[in-house]
């Protein structure tokens, strides 16, 4: 890439697609992914809205922003393959996101930098698994990274509106704000004028603002996320202040985080020339450089220092880390091509470019060596453990059941009690929801005593009970109770317990029964 003349437009647009193309291929693995908690979640809830359900899945479709959750009604939601449909959703913002990012730092460091902040953010390990969940996250970031491009385009009219969406996105977005306003308040694009900010918060306000007031239900959740409030909902992300430092090392792979350094020193460094495109208003060379710091720092900040740490978080910072990224490869680039330089006249015209190409070479190499053929599953398990466990245990828990039960077939089904802090304690979670097959379940607590658990299915003659009690030293009582009073055999799961119960409704208390 270093060694393409910055100015051939249409080399550069080729470049981009394969970058594009290459970032869409290593995503292409994630689909048909294990979904986690809030992809199934996300699914279940626009599959209830689409029929207008009131089961608790249905409350998850206003739980965030609804930009996305309406773009994914779109997916006809009640037909098969609605996942796959919702991922490929996600895998095209982030192709946008890759496509902004370079317009973005082209607009600011050159063709060069833009193209290596395009390519790093394609290959980054955190961005190939994150960007095929199905959250909202891959849309906030679209429309947040649109809005900064608008506005040193100096369309300050549709940067609001931008914005706006991504405000309509994801709450997230809110950690582009600073960066915007950041751009304004230095003088980036000068001359400065009070009313360009202001318009552009009001036309965001008017896109977005509605919608937080009256609808939201998660800046609540958001605020006792960062202060670490006392509760199992945010108990279980509570990690150490460095969580991020750690996990930035994983996210980025170690050809970006060293690139990152370079490139940090060159921003701060950066005095540019002024120029312009053709038609546009030249930028202050020295203040805009600081964009990838003021898209960074602040939101970083805000991560470090909340106690709750999700690791997906880690998807509004990796485009500055690109963008660094990439200014630190085209700064190496001209210190090595001003190296080349010095040679003789003879072998200068031979020496620059093949030392530039091979250079380029050997580090898109390894970045691409490093994330291609890697098992989606194993990267998620080292990535979030408890997220893979969880997910892993329910489609497990939903597969064995859909397995057995024979058409026609009913069963009793209890809350896994390994979903800590679930917003939906007394329903089974959406994971096991999505991956459960056309079975008819009875939902009873998973505290219920076996009493209440026998009643439930003599009442209803449900043919198969699928219990998570509560952890008990040795076996639960609900477990062995049905074991000696029915003798009854269970499928024994991680955190759950499958037994065929035909025999309870069938015959008297005390019977012999049936078991797999």
């Amino acid at each position: 890439m270093t060694g393409i003349p910055t100015r051939n437009s249409r080399r550069a647009a080729l470049l981009l697609g394969l970058i594009v193309a290459l970032g869409m291929a290593l995503r292409a693995r994630g689909l048909g992914h294990l979904l986690i908690w809030d992809e199934a979640l996300n699914v279940c809830s626009v599959r209830a809205f689409a029929v207008g359900g009131t089961d608790p899945y249905s409350t998850g479709f206003w739980r965030h922003p609804p930009l996305f959750s309406m773009l994914m009604l779109l997916l006809a939601p009640l037909r098969p393959g609605f996942a796959e449909r919702a991922e490929l959703l996600a895998v095209l913002f982030s192709a946008g996101n890759v496509i902004l990012l370079f317009r973005l730092t082209s607009r600011v460091f050159g063709t060069v930098a833009a193209l290596w902040a395009a390519f790093f953010l394609a290959v980054m390990p955190g961005a190939i698994l994150f960007d095929v969940w199905i959250k909202r996250d891959a849309a906030a970031v679209f429309f947040s990274l649109l809005a900064l491009h608008l506005f040193l385009a100096r369309r300050d009219l549709t940067a609001g509106l931008a914005m706006g969406l991504a405000l309509l996105s994801k709450e997230t977005a809110a950690f582009f704000a600073p960066a915007l306003f950041g751009l304004w308040a230095v003088g980036a694009r000068p001359p400065r004028r009070l009313r360009q900010i202001i318009a552009i918060g009001l036309i965001a306000a008017a896109t977005a603002g509605w919608w937080y007031p009256l609808f939201s239900s998660s800046v609540r959740y958001y605020v006792a996320f960062v202060q670490g409030a006392d509760s199992p909902a945010v108990a279980v992300w509570v990690y150490p202040w460095h969580y991020y430092f750690w996990r930035l090392r994983d996210d980025l792979g170690p050809a970006a985080l060293l690139l990152c350094l370079c490139g940090l020193l060159a921003a701060v460094r950066w005095r540019g020339n002024g120029a312009a495109p053709p038609g546009r208003a030249a930028l202050n060379p020295s203040r805009a450089a600081l964009l990838p710091l003021l898209m960074f720092a602040p939101a970083f900040a805000v991560l470090t220092l909340a106690r709750g740490k999700a690791s997906w978080f880690v998807l509004v910072l990796l485009p500055s880390l690109a963008m660094l990224a990439g200014v630190g490869a085209a700064a190496l680039a001209r210190r090595a091509g001003a190296l080349a330089d010095r040679a003789r006249a003879t072998t200068r015209h031979v020496l620059r470019p093949a030392l530039l190409r091979g250079l380029a070479a050997v580090v898109a190499a390894v970045a691409v060596a490093r994330v291609a053929g890697r098992d989606y599953e194993d990267v998620l398990r080292r990535t979030d453990f408890r997220q893979w466990a969880g997910a892993a245990a329910s489609r497990r828990a939903a597969c064995a059941l859909n397995s057995v039960a024979l058409p026609g077939e009913r069963a009793l089904v209890t809350p896994f009690h390994y979903w800590q802090g679930s917003s939906i304690p007394d329903y089974p979670d959406p994971v096991f929801a999505f991956y459960l097959a056309n079975i008819p379940v009875v939902v009873s607590p998973n505290s219920a005593p076996f009493e209440q658990l026998v009643d439930e299915i003599r009442e209803h003659r449900l043919d198969w009970a699928l219990l998570s009690p509560p952890p008990a030293d040795g076996v639960p009582v609900v477990i062995r109770r049905f074991m000696h009073e029915y003798g009854l055999r269970p499928w024994s799961m991680k955190g759950a317990c499958l037994f065929r119960t035909k025999t309870v409704y069938e015959q008297g208390e005390g019977a012999g029964g049936e078991g797999g």
